[in-house]
């Protein structure tokens, strides 16, 4: 590894961050990075791609186009540098090898402790299709669909009852999910049924989190 975790050279640096933009994004949902902060910086991600590309084309390749590729580049690395500081490496969620293949400083062996779960998930159901509930999670509250620092998915206890639950513990069926949506397959004979369920968040190491609100939805 570089001293810098950031290559020096324009065009080393410019492919190592498209591949670490491509790769947070596509594991956002697992590492619980929100919409909201991939695009804090992804602007200045374009513009300095944009830049660069003019500064590489011999026929646009100016003293200008060298100049704009480097304002560009001095407006993405300090908002780049907190994303990486901030939501990867010392992210617990994100591996060894995960930061490997984004070229980042791997951490330390001795992880951090992994906080119990504090908050609980919101959820919707959509019963759009005969048969089957479709579940809807995500941290009550937040504006991003992705998990809470920390948690690896989240307990579903659920039943089929004809009258409303008094507490979480008459909900005898109990799942886990890691993403969302979660899909619950039913039978003919259950159709028009009610089914009542409730969610909490578990971390990696097995605590978890107060259970959200009981709801309850019709077997389509």
């Amino acid at each position: 590894m570089h001293k810098d975790y950031l290559y020096r050279s324009n065009e080393k640096f410019a492919a190592q961050v498209r591949v670490l933009y491509d790769t947070a994004k596509k594991r956002a949902f697992d590492w619980g990075i929100g919409d909201a902060e991939l695009a804090e910086w992804e602007p200045e991600l374009l513009a300095f791609e944009a830049a660069f590309a003019l500064s590489e084309n011999p026929a646009t390749r100016t003293v200008v186009s060298i100049k704009a590729r480097q304002s560009a580049r001095d407006a993405l690395e300090p908002k780049l540098r907190r994303f990486v500081q901030g939501r990867l490496v010392r992210n617990v969620l994100v591996s060894a090898a995960d930061l490997f293949s984004m070229e980042l400083p791997v951490k330390d062996a001795v992880a951090s402790p992994l906080p119990d779960p504090s908050t609980c998930p919101e959820y919707k159901a959509d019963s759009g299709t005969i048969r089957r509930l479709i579940l809807y999670f995500r941290d009550k509250g937040s504006q991003r669909r992705g998990k809470p620092y920390g948690v690896q998915g989240v307990e579903i206890r659920w039943a089929i009852r004809d009258e409303p639950p008094a507490d979480t513990e008459d909900l005898m069926r109990s799942e886990f999910a890691t993403r969302s949506p979660h899909v619950f397959e039913f039978r003919e004979s259950e159709r028009g049924k009610t089914v009542y369920f409730c969610m909490r968040w578990q971390n990696r190491r097995g605590a978890k989190g107060p259970f959200g609100e009981i709801m309850s939805a019709f077997v389509p």
